[in-house]
């Protein structure tokens, strides 16, 4: 069954959340605490079938998250650095970096020029200049977000054009 790279990576996410339901339905049903004159209540599985989906649903993410890794490296970018097309690999990563140097842009953008502060307890004024230009640090803010969402849309188009081929198997879990 081919599905999209989107769908690849929503469906090992569904997968990594059943486990987790799993595993403590495991745990629910490894004891069962009963009255001496009572029968025990019989669970509707058992810790062995639970564990061989937990290990059958492992196996399946992990199929998914090296498909998932091989397209990331195999699959080119509507987006370049200089005139070189980039993988969706590193056009993850770069999204990460411009996201967070963005921010970083951004506060210094936000200072004041110049401060000035009355030392506690004292008449001496200390004065606190910047050695950059705030204004700079604006536009290269704007910069970097028309950067950023140019990177989104291409790595958005990639996970709804790249398909993926998984066994009919993996949709029921």
């Amino acid at each position: 069954m081919l599905i999209t790279l989107g769908d690849t990576l929503k469906l090992a996410s569904d997968m990594a959340q059943a486990v987790a339901g799993l595993r403590i339905k495991r745990g629910r049903v490894s004891t069962v605490t009963y009255s001496k004159d009572e029968t025990p209540m019989e669970h509707d599985a058992t810790v062995v079938e639970l564990t061989e989906k937990i290990q059958t649903l492992n196996m399946r993410i992990r199929k998914c998250r090296e498909l998932i890794a091989k397209c990331n490296l195999e699959t080119e970018l509507e987006y370049k650095i200089g005139d070189k097309p980039i993988s969706l690999a590193e056009g993850l990563t770069l999204l990460g970096q411009l996201i967070y140097e963005q921010r970083e842009v951004a506060n210094l953008a936000q200072n004041e020029p110049m401060t000035r502060r009355h030392a506690p307890g004292s008449e001496l004024v200390d004065y606190t200049i910047l050695t950059y230009d705030p204004q700079i640090m604006h536009e290269l803010k704007k910069e970097m977000g028309k950067h950023i969402r140019q990177l989104r849309a291409a790595i958005d188009r990639a996970n709804i054009t790249v398909e993926v081929e998984l066994p009919d198997s993996y949709m029921d879990y």
